[in-house]
Parts: C-alpha cells; sequence; structure tokens
C-alpha cells in the first residue's frame, strides 16, 4: 500500500518543468525521427531506381532472345547492393535531401516564378531575388534525388552524383 500511495502522491503533486535538458532530447528525438524517415525514403528510392536500371538495361519488356533478361529477385538484390555497398551513401543523402527540403520548397517556388520570362511579375521577383534564385540553382537544386538515380547506376559518391547530374540537366536544357 505504501508504495501505490506514494505513486499516486507524486502524480498528483507532479509539476511540469522543462529542462533545458529536456528540450534538448526532444529536438534530438524529432531530429532522428526525421533523419529515419528521409533515409527509409532514399533506401526505398535507391532501389526502386536499381530496379527500373537493371530492367531497362537488360532488354526492358523486348521478349529478344538476343538480349539477356532482367535478373530475378531484383528487388532483394537492391536492398542487398544498397546496405553493403551504399549505406554511407545513402545515409549523407538523407541527410543532405531531408535537410535542403524545405529550403528547395520555399525557394524553389520562388525560382520557378522567377525563371518566367515572359511574365511581368516573373520579371520583377527575378530581379528583386536573383541572389536567392543563384543559391537555389547552385546548392540546394542538386541536392535531389535525381544523384541516387546516378548513385544506382554508376556507384558514385552522393556529392559527385550531385555535380554528375547537374552538368546532364544543364546540357540538357541547352
Amino acid at each position: 500500500a505504501g508504495v501505490l500511495s506514494t505513486l499516486h502522491e507524486d502524480i498528483v503533486t507532479w509539476k511540469r518543468s522543462l529542462h533545458p535538458w529536456d528540450v534538448c532530447v526532444a529536438l534530438y528525438v524529432v531530429f532522428m525521427v526525421f533523419w529515419i524517415m528521409q533515409y527509409i525514403a532514399t533506401y526505398s528510392y535507391f532501389v526502386i531506381m536499381y530496379i527500373a536500371e537493371m530492367w531497362y538495361f537488360h532488354g526492358g519488356m523486348s521478349r529478344s532472345r538476343s538480349r539477356p533478361q532482367a535478373p530475378w529477385c531484383l528487388a532483394f538484390k537492391g536492398l542487398w547492393i544498397g546496405l553493403r555497398y551504399h549505406q554511407g551513401t545513402l545515409i549523407f543523402a538523407a541527410l543532405a535531401t531531408g535537410v535542403a527540403q524545405p529550403f528547395k520548397l520555399s525557394v524553389g517556388a520562388l525560382t520557378g516564378l522567377a525563371r518566367m520570362d515572359d511574365n511581368p511579375v516573373g520579371q520583377i521577383i527575378g530581379a528583386a531575388c536573383c541572389c536567392l534564385v543563384a543559391c537555389y540553382e547552385n546548392f540546394l537544386e542538386p541536392l535531389s534525388r535525381n544523384a541516387i538515380m546516378d548513385v544506382a547506376m554508376c556507384s558514385r559518391p552522393f556529392c559527385k552524383a550531385t555535380d554528375v547530374v547537374q552538368a546532364v540537366l544543364s546540357a540538357d536544357d541547352a
């Protein structure tokens, strides 16, 4: 009976007070949950890209006997390759793309408006926000899932993959 009365007394007289360490731990937990969610999304995107690339480069839907068909169990093979060879790359990519995501959404909307050269509002936004547009194009735009596609296809590190993808996309625009 003594334990229950002590427990009941503590619950009744308990006052909520946040210690700075409590706030730090709560922020750490929120950050880690966010990072893990980003990692799961990045890892699944890697597996999807691996399957699509293996399927495409092994003949796709053609039933020609001259080209080999895609191997079986590509999802499991993609999971294994991502886990075995690209774990660090995917962890870093999840962190980089996850941290950049809120900025990409907000600055990307402004950049989209600024790129509308035919629209007078786009011209005004482009002139007023030229520094933000340049920051987006140089730093935020490369941090995309397209780099994960390059990691799956060429096994490059994430930072090199972002550079290669930006070069390919800018060559396509020209």
